[in-house]
Protein backbone atom coordinates (compact mmCIF):
# COMPACT_ATOMS: atom_id res chain seq x y z
CA UNK A 1 0.00 0.00 0.00
CA UNK A 2 1.65 3.44 -0.78
CA UNK A 3 1.62 6.33 1.14
CA UNK A 4 -0.72 8.11 -1.02
CA UNK A 5 -3.23 5.36 -0.66
CA UNK A 6 -2.45 4.82 3.07
CA UNK A 7 -3.46 8.57 3.40
CA UNK A 8 -6.43 8.25 1.30
CA UNK A 9 -7.82 5.12 3.49
CA UNK A 10 -7.23 7.46 6.66
CA UNK A 11 -8.62 10.50 5.30
CA UNK A 12 -11.58 8.41 4.20
CA UNK A 13 -12.22 6.42 7.64
CA UNK A 14 -11.66 10.23 9.34
CA UNK A 15 -14.96 10.82 7.51
CA UNK A 16 -16.80 7.89 9.13
CA UNK A 17 -15.89 8.97 12.55
CA UNK A 18 -12.90 7.18 12.80
CA UNK A 19 -9.47 8.78 14.58
CA UNK A 20 -6.34 8.36 12.53
CA UNK A 21 -4.84 6.05 14.95
CA UNK A 22 -7.96 3.94 15.07
CA UNK A 23 -7.71 3.78 11.27
CA UNK A 24 -4.10 3.11 11.20
CA UNK A 25 -4.06 0.08 13.82
CA UNK A 26 -7.20 -1.24 11.49
CA UNK A 27 -5.32 -0.83 8.40
CA UNK A 28 -1.70 -2.39 9.53
CA UNK A 29 -4.03 -5.31 10.75
CA UNK A 30 -5.53 -5.96 7.46
CA UNK A 31 -2.09 -6.70 6.06
CA UNK A 32 -1.03 -9.05 9.11
CA UNK A 33 -3.14 -11.30 10.98
CA UNK A 34 -3.93 -12.87 13.28
CA UNK A 35 -1.03 -10.94 15.57
CA UNK A 36 -0.79 -9.50 19.02
CA UNK A 37 -0.32 -5.93 19.56
CA UNK A 38 3.15 -6.29 20.87
CA UNK A 39 4.03 -7.56 17.39
CA UNK A 40 1.75 -5.41 15.57
CA UNK A 41 3.24 -2.37 17.13
CA UNK A 42 6.68 -4.07 16.20
CA UNK A 43 5.87 -4.26 12.64
CA UNK A 44 3.97 -1.10 11.68
CA UNK A 45 5.97 1.39 13.75
CA UNK A 46 3.28 2.55 15.41
CA UNK A 47 4.07 2.89 19.12
CA UNK A 48 2.87 0.19 21.51
CA UNK A 49 0.76 1.74 23.94
CA UNK A 50 -1.33 3.64 21.15
CA UNK A 51 -1.64 -0.32 19.23
CA UNK A 52 -3.00 -1.36 22.43
CA UNK A 53 -5.44 1.68 22.98
CA UNK A 54 -6.80 1.33 19.17
CA UNK A 55 -7.15 -2.81 19.35
CA UNK A 56 -9.25 -1.84 22.63
CA UNK A 57 -11.64 1.08 21.04
CA UNK A 58 -11.60 -1.15 17.64
CA UNK A 59 -13.11 -4.56 19.28
CA UNK A 60 -15.78 -2.26 21.28
CA UNK A 61 -16.82 -0.37 17.59
CA UNK A 62 -17.09 -4.08 15.75
CA UNK A 63 -13.93 -3.68 13.31
CA UNK A 64 -11.41 -6.19 15.86
CA UNK A 65 -11.96 -9.49 17.34
CA UNK A 66 -9.76 -11.43 19.34
CA UNK A 67 -9.31 -14.84 18.03
CA UNK A 68 -6.52 -16.68 20.80
CA UNK A 69 -5.83 -15.90 24.28
CA UNK A 70 -2.19 -16.31 26.42
CA UNK A 71 -1.35 -13.90 24.73
CA UNK A 72 -3.83 -12.15 23.29
CA UNK A 73 -4.09 -12.18 19.17
CA UNK A 74 -6.32 -9.83 16.83
CA UNK A 75 -7.67 -10.38 13.69
CA UNK A 76 -9.79 -7.37 11.55
CA UNK A 77 -13.68 -7.91 10.92
CA UNK A 78 -13.67 -7.67 6.96
CA UNK A 79 -14.13 -4.47 5.67
CA UNK A 80 -17.32 -4.63 4.33
CA UNK A 81 -19.04 -5.73 7.61
CA UNK A 82 -16.67 -3.12 9.31
CA UNK A 83 -18.45 -0.43 7.20
CA UNK A 84 -21.79 -1.66 7.68
CA UNK A 85 -20.97 -1.38 11.24
CA UNK A 86 -19.79 2.09 11.00
CA UNK A 87 -22.51 3.12 9.09
CA UNK A 88 -25.17 1.78 11.40
CA UNK A 89 -23.84 3.67 14.33
CA UNK A 90 -23.68 6.81 12.42
CA UNK A 91 -27.42 6.76 11.51
CA UNK A 92 -28.06 5.84 14.90
CA UNK A 93 -26.19 8.40 16.31
CA UNK A 94 -27.87 10.97 13.57
CA UNK A 95 -31.17 9.52 14.45
CA UNK A 96 -30.64 10.38 18.55
CA UNK A 97 -28.78 13.75 17.76
CA UNK A 98 -31.76 15.08 15.20
CA UNK A 99 -34.38 14.22 17.98
CA UNK A 100 -32.33 15.50 20.85
CA UNK A 101 -31.10 18.83 19.17
CA UNK A 102 -34.69 19.64 17.99
CA UNK A 103 -35.61 21.07 21.56
CA UNK A 104 -32.99 23.21 21.12
CA UNK A 105 -33.36 24.75 17.84
CA UNK A 106 -34.20 28.31 17.48
CA UNK A 107 -37.48 28.07 16.02
CA UNK A 108 -36.93 31.22 13.58
CA UNK A 109 -34.20 29.91 12.15
CA UNK A 110 -36.49 27.73 9.25
CA UNK A 111 -37.87 31.40 8.56
CA UNK A 112 -34.87 33.01 7.15
CA UNK A 113 -34.93 33.72 3.68
CA UNK A 114 -31.44 34.26 2.86
CA UNK A 115 -28.24 32.28 2.74
CA UNK A 116 -25.05 32.06 1.00
CA UNK A 117 -23.46 28.29 0.54
CA UNK A 118 -20.25 27.36 -0.38
CA UNK A 119 -18.98 23.89 -1.66
CA UNK A 120 -20.35 21.71 -4.32
CA UNK A 121 -21.41 19.01 -2.03
CA UNK A 122 -23.56 21.55 0.51
CA UNK A 123 -25.18 22.89 -2.52
CA UNK A 124 -26.33 19.76 -4.46
CA UNK A 125 -27.49 18.54 -1.22
CA UNK A 126 -29.76 22.03 -0.13
CA UNK A 127 -31.18 21.88 -3.72
CA UNK A 128 -32.14 18.02 -3.18
CA UNK A 129 -33.58 19.57 -0.20
CA UNK A 130 -35.21 21.73 -1.77
CA UNK A 131 -36.74 19.84 -4.32
CA UNK A 132 -38.00 16.99 -1.74
CA UNK A 133 -40.14 19.74 -0.26
CA UNK A 134 -41.89 20.62 -3.24
CA UNK A 135 -45.70 20.77 -3.01
CA UNK A 136 -46.72 22.28 -6.72
CA UNK A 137 -43.58 22.98 -8.77
CA UNK A 138 -40.56 22.51 -9.52
CA UNK A 139 -38.50 25.01 -12.09
CA UNK A 140 -35.05 24.37 -13.01
CA UNK A 141 -32.15 24.83 -15.35
CA UNK A 142 -28.71 23.38 -15.78
CA UNK A 143 -26.79 21.54 -18.73
CA UNK A 144 -24.84 19.12 -17.18
CA UNK A 145 -25.49 15.39 -17.13
CA UNK A 146 -23.76 15.37 -13.45
CA UNK A 147 -26.22 17.32 -11.95
CA UNK A 148 -28.91 15.91 -13.77
CA UNK A 149 -27.51 12.33 -12.05
CA UNK A 150 -27.43 13.79 -9.00
CA UNK A 151 -30.99 15.46 -9.09
CA UNK A 152 -32.64 12.61 -11.05
CA UNK A 153 -33.81 10.58 -8.08
CA UNK A 154 -35.23 13.65 -6.35
CA UNK A 155 -37.67 14.98 -9.51
CA UNK A 156 -38.56 11.83 -10.17
CA UNK A 157 -40.32 11.24 -6.82
CA UNK A 158 -41.95 14.83 -7.39
CA UNK A 159 -43.05 13.58 -10.82
CA UNK A 160 -44.92 10.83 -9.15
CA UNK A 161 -46.39 12.45 -6.54
CA UNK A 162 -48.11 14.77 -8.77
CA UNK A 163 -45.78 17.95 -8.94
CA UNK A 164 -45.19 19.99 -11.97
CA UNK A 165 -41.57 19.43 -12.88
CA UNK A 166 -40.54 21.93 -15.80
CA UNK A 167 -36.76 22.27 -16.77
CA UNK A 168 -34.82 24.03 -19.43
CA UNK A 169 -31.44 23.06 -20.90
CA UNK A 170 -29.59 23.31 -24.12
CA UNK A 171 -27.99 19.55 -23.68
CA UNK A 172 -31.05 16.59 -23.98
CA UNK A 173 -31.02 15.39 -19.88
CA UNK A 174 -31.94 12.00 -19.03
CA UNK A 175 -34.56 12.77 -16.75
CA UNK A 176 -38.04 11.14 -17.38
CA UNK A 177 -41.37 12.46 -17.10
CA UNK A 178 -39.97 16.03 -16.43
CA UNK A 179 -41.03 18.62 -18.91
CA UNK A 180 -37.93 19.58 -20.14
CA UNK A 181 -37.16 21.77 -23.15
CA UNK A 182 -33.96 21.21 -24.97
CA UNK A 183 -32.58 21.89 -28.06
CA UNK A 184 -30.36 18.40 -27.79
CA UNK A 185 -27.14 20.46 -28.45
CA UNK A 186 -24.71 17.54 -29.69
CA UNK A 187 -22.42 17.59 -26.36
CA UNK A 188 -19.22 17.97 -28.38
CA UNK A 189 -19.87 21.96 -29.33
CA UNK A 190 -18.55 23.60 -26.44
CA UNK A 191 -19.77 27.67 -26.16
CA UNK A 192 -19.63 29.17 -22.86
CA UNK A 193 -23.29 30.00 -23.45
CA UNK A 194 -24.21 26.42 -23.14
CA UNK A 195 -21.64 25.13 -21.13
CA UNK A 196 -21.99 27.37 -18.19
CA UNK A 197 -21.85 26.04 -14.71
CA UNK A 198 -24.71 27.37 -13.14
CA UNK A 199 -27.78 25.72 -11.88
CA UNK A 200 -30.96 28.01 -11.33
CA UNK A 201 -34.05 26.21 -9.45
CA UNK A 202 -37.52 27.51 -8.39
CA UNK A 203 -40.02 26.08 -5.48
CA UNK A 204 -43.56 26.76 -6.06
CA UNK A 205 -42.59 30.25 -6.51
CA UNK A 206 -41.45 30.67 -3.45
CA UNK A 207 -37.91 29.61 -3.09
CA UNK A 208 -34.90 29.87 -5.05
CA UNK A 209 -31.44 29.18 -5.78
CA UNK A 210 -28.29 30.17 -7.84
CA UNK A 211 -25.72 28.54 -8.12
CA UNK A 212 -22.02 28.84 -9.95
CA UNK A 213 -21.05 25.81 -9.24
CA UNK A 214 -17.34 26.66 -11.58
CA UNK A 215 -16.81 28.88 -8.27
CA UNK A 216 -18.81 26.68 -5.42
CA UNK A 217 -20.58 29.32 -4.52
CA UNK A 218 -24.71 29.94 -4.54
CA UNK A 219 -27.63 32.17 -2.71
CA UNK A 220 -30.78 30.54 -1.64
CA UNK A 221 -33.42 33.10 -1.43
CA UNK A 222 -37.06 33.08 -0.46
CA UNK A 223 -36.56 36.88 -1.01
CA UNK A 224 -39.05 37.81 -3.62
CA UNK A 225 -36.57 39.72 -5.51
CA UNK A 226 -34.17 36.72 -6.13
CA UNK A 227 -37.55 34.17 -6.62
CA UNK A 228 -38.94 36.27 -9.46
CA UNK A 229 -35.84 36.85 -11.10
CA UNK A 230 -34.60 33.67 -11.53
CA UNK A 231 -38.09 32.53 -11.97
CA UNK A 232 -38.26 34.80 -15.05
CA UNK A 233 -34.88 33.99 -16.41
CA UNK A 234 -36.13 29.74 -16.75
CA UNK A 235 -39.20 30.83 -18.27
CA UNK A 236 -38.00 33.42 -20.55
CA UNK A 237 -35.61 30.17 -21.92
CA UNK A 238 -38.68 28.27 -22.54
CA UNK A 239 -40.63 30.92 -24.30
CA UNK A 240 -37.64 31.91 -26.32
CA UNK A 241 -37.23 27.69 -27.48
CA UNK A 242 -40.63 28.03 -28.22
CA UNK A 243 -40.56 30.84 -30.51
CA UNK A 244 -37.79 29.34 -32.02
CA UNK A 245 -40.02 26.02 -32.88
CA UNK A 246 -42.42 27.42 -34.54
CA UNK A 247 -40.88 30.49 -36.36
CA UNK A 248 -38.35 30.10 -38.90
CA UNK A 249 -35.55 32.54 -38.92
CA UNK A 250 -36.83 35.08 -41.67
CA UNK A 251 -40.02 35.43 -39.88
CA UNK A 252 -38.51 35.53 -36.60
CA UNK A 253 -36.31 38.39 -37.60
CA UNK A 254 -39.39 40.36 -38.47
CA UNK A 255 -40.41 41.14 -34.94
CA UNK A 256 -37.00 41.37 -33.77
CA UNK A 257 -35.06 45.02 -33.47
CA UNK A 258 -31.02 44.29 -34.40
CA UNK A 259 -30.31 44.51 -30.77
CA UNK A 260 -32.85 41.95 -30.15
CA UNK A 261 -31.76 39.84 -32.89
CA UNK A 262 -28.06 39.66 -31.70
CA UNK A 263 -29.22 38.93 -27.62
CA UNK A 264 -31.51 36.36 -29.40
CA UNK A 265 -28.87 35.02 -31.31
CA UNK A 266 -26.93 34.96 -28.36
CA UNK A 267 -28.21 32.89 -25.99
CA UNK A 268 -30.02 29.95 -28.16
Amino acid sequence: MSDNNFSHFLDRFEELGLSRNEASVYLALLKNHPVTGYKLAKDSGILRPIVYEMLTRLVEKGGVKIVKDSPEQYSPISPENFLTTLEKRFNDAKSSLSTELSFFQDKDTDNDDFWNLSDKDTIIANIQDMISKAKKEVLFYFNHDTYALFLKEQLSKKVASGVQVIGFSYRDLQLPGTDLYTYKIDRNIKTPCIDDERILVVIDGKNSIVADMDAGKACQSMRPAQVTTTQDFIRMKIVLYRLNQVLTPSKLALYLFDKDKEFFDNII
